[in-house]
């Protein structure tokens, strides 16, 4: 996903280093008077529950904007997490994933 967030310029670098905590790549990062524009990319299931996370780190004046860009394949390390959960929840043995 491309992902555009609007947020305060002094909040910009809390609401960067956010973004980076999730996974996502700043790609651009501008500042335009009192505004600070960040620009990057990053896997949808990373930016759930991030507006609570942006709203609360800004005093409620941050936004963002998604635009879907590519299809790529889950992470090793994620599939297997999502397999190890949902096999729990049927009550079936673990299966490990090969490279």
């Amino acid at each position: 996903m491309d992902v555009e967030i609007n947020c305060p310029s002094q909040f910009a670098s809390d609401v960067s280093n956010e973004f980076s905590k999730r996974g996502g790549v700043v790609q651009d990062q501008t500042i335009e008077g009192t505004d600070a524009v960040i620009r990057g990319e990053t896997a949808l299931d990373t930016m759930f529950g991030f507006i609570n996370d942006l709203r609360a780190g800004t005093k409620g004046m941050g936004e963002f904007a998604m635009q879907f860009k590519e299809y790529r394949p889950m992470p090793i390390y994620k599939a297997q997490t999502q397999m190890e959960e949902r096999n729990k929840t049927l009550g079936r043995s673990s299966m490990e994933l090969q490279d």
